[in-house]
């Protein structure tokens, strides 16, 4: 047996969910990628819903590590226009949280074993609080 031929055989054996054909590792592995979709995950986690504007200034104080009357307008806008364009949609598009982009709010819909295990190991590593 070749290697394609092995390979091929157990990315058949992935279970596929239906959103579109994306197995759930692939999903998790995908939303734990960049440290900010990480730390709006770790936040959710604690939160379970969030304003747009209450994650962008956590995430701000979180990657800049200052206090929060420290912040500047232009650093949480900065990380508000990301949280907006990539990494929002990205988890709703895996399927991890419900982003409605007319409140700018954000909730889990998803939280599988899986996905908490996962966060627990990123969160030692990127020593979050």
């Amino acid at each position: 047996m070749s290697d394609d031929e092995f390979n091929q055989g157990r990315q058949q054996e992935t279970p596929v969910v239906s959103d579109g054909g994306t197995s759930l590792p692939t999903r998790i592995f995908g939303a734990l990628a960049h440290q900010r979709r990480r730390c709006v995950l770790y936040y959710l986690r604690d939160h379970e819903q969030a304003s747009i504007d209450d994650l962008a200034s956590h995430l701000t104080v979180f990657e800049q590590d200052i206090p929060r009357n420290e912040m500047t307008p232009e650093a949480i806008k900065q990380v508000k226009t990301t949280l907006v364009q990539i990494h929002l949609p990205k988890l709703d598009d895996y399927g991890l949280i419900d982003y409605d982009r007319r409140s700018e709010t954000v909730c889990c819909t998803y939280a599988p074993d899986l996905l908490d295990d996962a966060l627990d190991i990123a969160a030692t590593i990127d020593n979050y609080p």
